[in-house]
């Protein structure tokens, strides 16, 4: 794939038909990702290929006990239990017997976050920052990041938490729809500026714009005439 990519990029290839002797096939079908299978009859090393295989957070992610597994590691422990026993459950990882041997699996811990962000669960989230070192800037398949959801929601207590631990303050879905844009729909709702008054006082950028050429001032403008009375006070 690597040696081939600029051809392929650049239109500068040959093709021609596969031959009849040892040919091959894998339709979208051949892999059910609705239901990952994880053989750990295999040695450490063949497992964490499998696990790196099928770890694409925008789309699955592989399971042990209905649990989504975010990262791993080969131990130095030989294994003496039977392959796909656990050996050890910590708090956010089991440890796992294969046939060489064992691997830990440690929880993915980003459902969490978000949604700790979601329902304003503060106490949580607190703890979920002091004992992970998560980047606060991964995303949802909808391309949201925790403080994104946070201030869709209205968590002003979660806001301030996220920012405190570095979030991005400017960050953006893939349209461009800053956190700050999120915040106004809020805030539209609940008639509550909390939230927006943080963000701008933490470096929210008024000017930034969507996919749409649009800023948070030219949304307000359309949808809620005392926001945009609000943000023009603050733009001015």
């Amino acid at each position: 794939m690597i040696e081939n990519l600029s051809s392929l990029i650049n239109d500068n290839y040959k093709s021609f038909p596969q031959s009849s002797l040892g040919s091959s096939y894998y339709g979208k079908n051949s892999i059910d990702y609705n239901n990952l299978k994880i053989d750990y009859r295999k040695s450490a090393f063949q497992v964490v290929n499998q696990l790196k295989a099928f770890s694409f957070r925008e789309y699955q992610l592989p399971k042990f006990n209905n649990i989504e597994i975010g990262n791993w590691e080969i131990t130095n422990e030989k294994s003496i239990l039977k392959p796909g026993t656990i050996v050890k459950e910590l708090t956010n990882s089991f440890q796992i017997a294969t046939i060489d041997f064992d691997i830990i699996l440690n929880f993915d811990l980003y459902g969490r976050l978000w949604e700790y962000s979601k329902n304003n669960n503060c106490n949580a989230l607190k703890n979920l920052l002091t004992v992970s070192n998560l980047d606060l800037e991964t995303k949802t398949k909808e391309g949201w990041t925790a403080l994104i959801i946070a201030a869709y929601n209205g968590c002003y207590e979660c806001v301030k938490q996220l920012i405190n631990a570095g979030a991005e303050v400017n960050a953006h879905n893939n349209n461009f729809t800053t956190v700050l844009m999120y915040a106004k729909t809020n805030a539209s709702k609940t008639k509550d500026n909390r939230i927006i008054n943080y963000l701008l006082e933490n470096g929210a950028d008024i000017k930034l714009k969507d996919v749409f050429g649009k800023t948070v001032i030219d949304w307000v403008k359309e949808e809620d005439n005392e926001l945009y009375e609000y943000f023009k006070s603050k733009h001015d």
